[in-house]
């Protein structure tokens, strides 16, 4: 849903013939800095409360780990943050601990797991305030939250058909006073965007893997009346006769 909204979003911005300012947030290592305090805080918050709230407590405290090197072990160190990878608890402690994080920001905010993307229309220098002031506030929050982005790992996604592009006061956005980088292409979810909704030659290629490995689990398929492989795609073809395919 989220790769939907964000698509339709900029697609209807180039349609206006406007800008639009996509921001992609590195979160890929919050899940496990985020201090147990702050998750336990933050269910309070959403009301839980009482015994089930303390479930929760027990359930992420008193975690230990450690580490073995040729066959020794490492004393045992206490884990004081992140929620247990694997598990079924895990994102939804993430997602809840997270989830105020779009109250601190005026433009629009996506969020699914670790992948996070704030996104605005601009028309003007005024506009492209607008952001970067909500990276100031969105940094704030981390501190108070013991959360962490990395701003050089994060990527400036600027979506239009404009030669002459609206200029950003001080030549990029910023977290934390780091300039994030300003790409032509940015990815989230696994899907990549180019600053034009265009087919890139990277989605071009992605496309062309997916192909080749698509004919290669038909090749490898074996025939419904012989043993042997169907190399020359001749079962394939009867089973797109039989639901009356079409290409478009």
């Amino acid at each position: 849903m989220q790769l939907v909204q964000m698509y339709h979003h900029f697609s209807q911005v180039l349609l206006q013939r406007k800008e639009a300012d996509g921001i992609l947030l590195d979160c890929t290592k919050v899940s496990g800095r985020i201090p147990h305090d702050v998750i336990v805080d933050s269910h309070s918050k959403h009301g839980v409360t009482g015994r089930l709230l303390a479930l929760f407590s027990d359930y992420l405290r008193g975690r230990s780990q450690r580490v073995m090197v040729d066959g020794y072990f490492s004393d045992d160190q206490p884990v004081k943050s992140g929620v247990p990878q694997g598990s079924v608890l895990g994102p939804t402690f993430f997602t809840v601990a997270v989830n105020s994080l779009s109250t601190c920001v005026k433009s629009t905010v996506l969020q699914y797991a670790d992948d996070d993307v704030l996104h605005r229309t601009v028309s003007s220098k005024d506009d492209c305030r607008a952001p970067q002031e909500d990276l100031d506030n969105l940094a704030v929050w981390c501190r108070n939250s013991g959360l962490d982005i990395s701003s050089r790992k994060s990527q400036h996604l600027r979506i239009s058909n404009k030669k002459k592009k609206t200029e950003i006061p001080g030549g990029s956005y910023k977290f934390a006073s780091d300039p994030i980088p300003a790409e032509n292409e940015g990815e989230c979810l696994g899907v990549t965007y180019s600053s034009r909704l265009d087919w890139t030659p990277r989605s071009i290629r992605q496309l062309e893997n997916i192909q080749k490995k698509f004919l290669r689990s038909i090749r490898l398929s074996k025939m419904e009346t012989t043993d042997s492989h169907d190399t020359d795609f001749i079962q394939y073809r009867q089973h797109l006769a039989e639901v009356q395919w079409l290409p478009l």
